[in-house]
């Protein structure tokens, strides 16, 4: 619905549906936008988290070294 003040009608009744129905479609954008950041969020640990680089037994075998000259 596009409105400006100058098209805003007189009835109050229709006023307040006019919020109303603002109010049920920013809720929805709101979830929307929830589900949305969850969603990036857990993109994001799947690609950057631990699991994402798995450590190569290569470098079990410099730690093993090191403990031996200890």
């Amino acid at each position: 619905m596009n409105i400006s003040i100058d098209n805003l009608p007189n009835d109050i009744n229709l006023l307040k549906q006019i919020i109303v129905d603002f109010q049920r479609e920013n809720l929805h954008w709101q979830e929307k936008y929830q589900i949305l950041l969850e969603e990036l969020n857990l993109c994001r640990r799947k690609r950057f988290g631990r699991s994402a680089e798995p450590l190569s037994p290569q470098g079990e075998v410099f730690n093993e070294h090191e403990f031996r000259s200890l």
